[in-house]
């Protein structure tokens, strides 16, 4: 007598798909910016890094940074509710208007020829604070 199939195997289960990192957010990122901004002043000379989040740095991390920040603090990407939370309107275009300057910083310095990673402390220039 034959012997009855054995049922088929399962397909092997696919991955679960990780899900991506979630940009932070408009809450903290406003407060991390406006924390870096009271301490290391961005009229006098301000370490844009500190303002952008950014450790070690190159124009494409720097840029990556900028859009993701902005992505979240452009004014008509803010709900009010969450500008309520992060501390209210003003505190909201403060920041976007700090993400802003301290990206022109970065640039500046990089046409300055400076196009190698710095790593901690302020690029050649600018003030630490």
């Amino acid at each position: 007598p034959e012997r009855p199939s054995a049922p088929p195997m399962p397909a092997p289960a696919r991955p679960t798909p990780q899900p991506q990192r979630v940009a932070e957010d408009l809450e903290t990122i406003v407060r991390r910016v406006n924390r870096a901004a009271e301490r290391y002043n961005i009229n006098q000379g301000c370490n844009w890094m500190h303002i952008l989040g950014v450790e070690e740095v190159n124009l494409d991390m720097v840029k990556k940074k900028y859009r993701e920040y902005m992505l979240v603090l452009h004014p008509d990407k803010r709900k009010e509710d969450a500008e309520s939370r992060a501390g209210g309107k003003e505190a909201c275009k403060t920041a976007f208007h700090l993400v802003s300057t301290a990206f022109e910083l970065a640039q500046k310095w990089n046409a300055g020829g400076h196009r190698g990673i710095v790593r901690g402390g302020a690029p050649s220039g600018h003030a630490s604070g």
